[in-house]
């Protein structure tokens, strides 16, 4: 596929069945009409196969997801701030697309974007408490929830122990998520998406993959709640749109045939494309 021309309009880079780029598309999607982006979907083969040039100009580490535009007057240091804007991009590896381009790597990175940019409607509590709440909660989900979910689909040939294991590793994580879910619900602030349901909702409706190749089921106490939850999830238009296949296919029997390349045939860790 061709190189994408940048303009002043994001571009979301994606793929279908990766979970990091899905929270980004929920996000955005969440944001509208007051958001406009496009998508720039990378096949299986530009990911894994045969990653093309432009692709490692902009991202030289060939992931999803990542945003990417040309820049304009609001990246630069304004003159009534202390701030060196474009220095802070440069320190930190964010634009790397030649002269008046700006990349913006990782999920949870390209939300708090969204979330900074476009203030309506809100994806974080008004209040400074309630937004570290959320952050911190978003934080547990990627750095626990996430690494339990992984452990369980990678454990699923090794002993029963170490299977047992890991399935109770990510019920724990699952019960510890649940009970600090809003009361008022569903969602998990309240009945408004968030960004901490943009960070959990893609791992959650696999949980049949894990069903699929690791026979796992949740078993703790929070079952009730975890139903409800991912019901509201399912439900909510962001979300529902990201639940579909670029070509009209199943889009469930799709994502179990890339988990079982995935999860089966190869062993996973934290830097492998698909994650």
């Amino acid at each position: 596929m061709a190189a994408p021309v940048l303009s002043s309009t994001p571009i979301i880079f994606s793929s279908w069945f990766c979970p990091f780029a899905q929270r980004v598309l929920i996000a955005a999607n969440a944001k509208k009409p007051a958001a406009h982006f496009a998508v720039h979907e990378l096949s299986f083969q530009e990911l894994f196969t045969s990653k093309p040039q432009w692709l490692l100009d902009l991202n030289p580490e060939g992931l999803v997801p990542f945003m990417a535009w040309k820049s304009d007057s609001s990246t630069s240091s304004s003159s009534s701030s202390s701030w060196d804007t474009q220095a802070a991009i440069a320190a930190a590896g964010a634009a790397a697309a030649g002269p008046g381009a700006v990349v913006v790597r990782e999920s949870l990175v390209c939300n708090e974007y969204l979330e900074d940019k476009f203030s309506d409607p809100p994806l974080l509590p008004s209040d400074p408490v309630g937004r570290a709440a959320a952050r911190l909660l978003t934080h547990r989900v990627s750095n626990e929830f996430v690494t339990a979910f992984i452990r369980v689909l990678k454990d699923q040939r090794d002993t029963q122990s170490v299977q047992g294991a890991a399935a109770a590793r990510l019920d724990d994580e699952i019960t510890w998520l649940m009970s600090r879910m809003s009361s008022r619900g569903p969602l998990a602030l309240s009945d408004q998406l968030s960004l901490v349901d943009c960070a959990v909702a893609p791992h959650l409706v696999r949980l049949y993959i894990l069903r699929h190749y690791a026979d796992y089921r949740y078993k703790g106490p929070a079952a009730a709640r975890l139903r409800q939850y991912c019901r509201a999830l399912k439900a909510h238009p962001a979300v529902a749109a990201t639940l579909v296949h670029p070509e009209g296919l199943d889009y469930r029997e799709e994502l179990l045939k890339v988990y079982a390349h995935y999860g089966v045939s190869l062993v996973f860790n934290h830097r492998a494309p698909l994650w």
